[in-house]
């Protein structure tokens, strides 16, 4: 019985610590699929703001002239020596500058500048709130809506061109969970849904719904695209390790195993997978309050 103890406890490590190698492969796994994309997204926002700053270089160059025209105005003014003339030169000078277009359009330059910004500062959040490195198995009080967020921050390089993103989010109550695990099957849920309308290759963009609810016991979140849906010979399996309908080197078939071993295993959830007759698929996960 002693030997049994033991064996079982050698083995039940051996799986732990295969557990936290595959979670550690898939999450490099997604971490690779966000890097080149991210860096596009940054210097999107970046290049805009570089162009408005130079607009705003040389509207602040065509101010300082109007300026010194307005200075040596006055200095005429204050002697008495100011003419018809002098009026002339001034009203040519402001129509040659277009005084009124350039006075406003600074505010709307900075209006977009500022937009870039909070672009790159969404990006950022959203990249610091995935890499955080919560205690293992560490559960704390967690914003489900604030997380779907920004993994869709994280993740619009991907379905931007590919699919237009809806969201329902319900107002949730905090759950208590491992936020970093959640996150992880909220990216690799949503990136399922892109790759899924990114392979039919259509001509018009496809449609992801996010939705988010709750009840007296359980927190709900369904993730529907309108993609090609999963056939009945495979739905059985795809919450199997390595399994993956994908053409070699395009995944690991490890994001919906682990997605299915967070939700379940990690937190006493259910995740399910729907084949609406319409078409489509829906990924629904619930998490007890």
């Amino acid at each position: 019985m002693t030997w049994d103890i033991v064996a079982k406890k050698i083995a039940e490590d051996e799986r732990e610590k295969l557990h936290n190698q595959l979670y550690h492969s898939q999450k490099m796994d997604m971490v690779c699929q966000l890097a080149a994309g991210l860096a596009h997204e940054i210097n999107n926002p970046l290049n805009f703001i570089a162009i408005n700053f130079a607009n705003i270089q040389e509207a602040v160059s065509d101010l300082k002239t109007m300026v010194k025209e307005y200075q040596t105005v006055t200095k005429k003014l204050e002697e008495g020596t100011f003419s018809p003339l002098d009026l002339q030169k001034l009203s040519q000078k402001e129509t040659e500058l277009a005084l009124d277009t350039l006075v406003n359009d600074i505010p709307e330059i900075l209006a977009e500048s500022q937009r870039g910004f909070n672009r790159i500062t969404t990006i950022i959040n959203g990249i610091r709130n995935l890499s955080y490195q919560d205690v293992h198995d560490k559960k704390i009080d967690f914003d489900l809506n604030k997380g779907i967020i920004d993994i869709l921050a994280l993740t619009r390089h991907e379905y931007r061109l590919f699919a237009n993103v809806k969201t329902a989010l319900g107002n949730l109550p905090p759950i208590h969970c491992n936020p970093e695990q959640i996150k992880q099957v909220l990216f690799n849920l949503i990136v399922n849904s892109i790759h899924a309308i990114q392979s039919q290759r259509r001509r018009s963009n496809g449609i992801i719904s996010i939705h988010t609810w709750f009840d007296r016991t359980h927190l709900f979140c369904s993730i529907t695209d309108d993609g090609p849906g999963i056939p009945d010979a495979i739905r059985k399996s795809i919450f199997n390790p390595f399994f993956t309908t994908k053409s070699p080197g395009k995944g690991t078939g490890l994001g919906l195993s682990i997605s299915w071993d967070i939700i379940v295993t990690k937190h006493n959830g259910r995740l399910w997978v729907e084949t609406p007759a319409e078409g489509g698929t829906v990924f629904t996960f619930s998490l007890p309050r």
